[in-house]
């Protein structure tokens, strides 16, 4: 390929002039140039008598396709020497980098443009300190590089000889400096003796060694010392090995001076009685005038007494934390400004079905667990008398079931804050145990009382029918008869009530067998569909696997009809009664639900009571008889009712 700048081939030159127009090498370097092709051997001529160096490089190969004459006188070359050479055969630069890869990134495709500093080698090997100017230019398709080098010796001799000036002027600057510094700290040495010697805190200057060379009166204080008698000892002669884990740590600490800083570390002690004191020590390095470290300086302040402190209230603290979570009683800490919940324990979430995340950073109101009417009760006797002590009040679980509690709130301090402590007893059970036992003693003494003037009242009724029969199947007593058949039934009705009250005795005999209850339920289930049929009621049933109980097979039949009759009696035609068995957590549950109206709180409260009803003609002993079944059979009558329907639970306890 023949050389873009030899004046000989001036007919290519032009060509590739023309073809460059206003871009690349013309455009770059020279914009005073026009596009005539006149003035081509001006530029070559001109190229030749610059005083920087140019080198026109082939992008490829890295090697020099052409050089002015500048590049021949700077480097002692010859042009045909410098035309066998590559443009990193001459241009040293900082680090492992070559120029020629600078051109142009073969990885990347991007060809590279810019200023950078160099040094360019003179054939006897001296360097010559240059700024080099790149660009890239496109001769026929081809690419190429363009070297722009310019001498910077004498610019860097000028700034060299402004520094040593400077330097020399910072020097005379830093002497007078220097010497009034020195007078400073002749008059504040003074100061700074008194300074450290009325510290509260201990001083401690150590040697490069860790050997004491200054305490201050503090730090001989703190460990029971006279004046001197620390000096030279080493610096973990006074930390305990008790707690080996710090005194290693801060060995390990003090062997790398240079890693010391102002932060704090917590080390024990030993002072001269041989006690252990606990202290904060921050302690940095000290340097020479030349920046080596010649030794350390370390502040002690003596915490005994607040790890005591803190150590009482992390027990006081730890104790409350332990009775607050094992607490068998619900337990809330809530904010006092906003009564936002921090802390619930494990009691109140089971019981409440509340978790922890669903509880924190709400308001006691915002949590729905009391009526807004209960609320504001509890919070005017609390602002009235500054704690709430044992209040029985209901409260709700998230799926809205009501239960009954002592309400307990006082003022603590948790961490420094001001907090609320709620406790709460739960007394739903015991409620409930309370009105059981209850319910059983008046069944107990109706039981009692059915045992000893039952067959006492039995018996003369049992005469006077039959004197009534007698009398009236006589034909002068034809005209009465309607009146003795009257007399007859109240007292067979009578009767009935008699038996069904002395089936509420307790020392009633009883024979159970192994039966099952879906067995029982389909011998009594043709009855049961006659009743309703009567009333115009729709009957469901619904067995599952149910095992065998042991039971008095009569009075399960009675249990079943007086819940089914109730349920009847409770419906409107057109309704539909549902018995069920199945098995829930382990017990065998019998279930009779009619779509009968709600039963109101105040009368729910009295079901099961002897002689307590509802009915025009009832003789308020069906339920009564019922519970006292329930408890000769181990079982229990739970009780839902809502608008829709009404469910009657017997709960068998295998």
């Amino acid at each position: 390929m023949k050389k873009p700048f030899e004046t000989q081939d001036l007919s290519s030159l032009r060509e590739k002039l023309i073809g460059l127009g206003e871009q690349s090498f013309r455009k770059s370097y020279y914009p005073e140039l026009q596009n005539s092709i006149e003035e081509l051997e001006r530029f070559r001529a001109l190229l030749d008598q610059t005083n920087d160096t140019i080198f026109l490089v082939h992008i490829s190969t890295g090697r020099l396709a052409d050089v002015n004459q500048s590049a021949c006188r700077q480097l002692d070359y010859s042009r045909e020497v410098l035309l066998t050479l590559s443009l990193d055969d001459l241009v040293q630069l900082n680090g492992n980098e070559k120029l020629s890869e600078l051109f142009f990134s073969p990885d990347s495709g991007e060809q590279n443009t810019g200023m950078i500093t160099a040094m360019i080698m003179k054939r006897n090997g001296d360097p010559i300190p240059v700024e080099i100017t790149l660009r890239v230019v496109t001769f026929d398709e081809n690419i190429y590089g363009v070297a722009v080098a310019r001498d910077i010796t004498e610019r860097i001799k000028y700034q060299q000889e402004r520094e040593k000036r400077a330097w020399h002027n910072a020097s005379q600057a830093a002497e007078a400096e220097r010497l009034k510094t020195e007078e400073e700290l002749q008059e504040s040495e003074e100061k700074y003796r008194l300074l450290v010697e009325r510290m509260n805190e201990g001083i401690l200057v150590l040697d490069s060694q860790g050997r004491i060379i200054f305490t201050n009166s503090a730090m001989n204080k703190m460990l029971g010392y006279g004046v001197g008698e620390l000096l030279g000892e080493s610096l973990f002669s006074i930390i305990s090995q008790s707690d080996m884990y710090n005194a290693v740590f801060y060995r390990n600490k003090f062997v790398h001076l240079e890693q010391l800083n102002s932060r704090q570390y917590e080390v024990p002690l030993i002072n001269k009685e041989g006690h252990q004191i606990f202290a904060l020590l921050s302690q940095s390095p000290l340097k020479d005038k030349d920046g080596n470290i010649t030794g350390s300086m370390a502040v002690v302040t003596d915490i005994t007494e607040r790890k005591k402190i803190e150590e009482t209230l992390r027990l006081t603290e730890e104790r409350f934390s332990k009775a607050f979570n094992a607490s068998s009683s619900l337990m809330c800490i809530n904010s006092v400004d906003e009564e936002r919940y921090i802390d619930v324990n494990d009691t109140f979430a089971n019981i409440t079905g509340f978790t922890k995340a669903d509880l924190i950073g709400i308001t006691l109101l915002e949590s729905n667990i009391l009526k807004q009417d209960d609320y504001i009760i509890l919070k005017q006797e609390f602002i009235n008398e500054g704690y709430i002590l044992n209040v029985e009040t209901s409260f709700f679980t998230r799926t809205g079931v009501i239960r009954q509690g002592l309400f307990s709130i006082e003022r603590i301090k948790l961490n420094d804050m001001e907090c609320l402590l709620i406790t709460i007893n739960d007394i739903t059970e015991y409620n409930q145990m309370e009105e059981k036992l209850a319910h059983l003693n008046k069944l107990r003494l109706i039981g009692e009382m059915a045992a000893g003037i039952g067959h006492e009242i039995r018996n003369p009724m049992t005469t006077v029918r039959g004197f009534l029969q007698m009398l009236g199947s006589q034909d002068d007593s034809a005209k009465n008869k309607r009146y003795y058949d009257l007399m007859i039934e109240e007292l067979d009705r009578a009767n009935t009530i008699i038996t069904e009250y002395l089936t509420l005795a307790k020392m009633k005999t009883i024979i159970k067998k192994d039966l099952n209850l879906n067995d029982i339920l389909d011998a009594i289930l043709p009855l049961i569909m006659a009743n309703a049929s009567k009333n115009d009621i729709y009957v469901e049933v619904e067995q599952n696997y149910i095992p065998n109980l042991l039971l008095d097979e009569k009075e399960i039949r009675q249990i079943i009809l007086n819940l089914v009759s109730n349920g009847l009696e409770a419906m409107t035609p057109g309704g539909r009664l549902k018995i069920s068995t199945y098995i829930k957590n382990q017990e065998i549950v019998l279930a009779v639900q009619n779509q009968g109206p709600e039963i109101p709180p105040d009368i729910l409260a009295k079901l099961g009571t002897p002689f307590f009803t509802t009915k025009e003609t009832g003789t308020g002993l069906g339920l009564a008889i019922c519970y006292s079944i329930a408890d000769r059979h181990n079982a229990a009558i739970k009780i839902e009712t809502n608008p829709k329907q009404t469910t009657f639970f017997v709960v068998f306890h295998p």
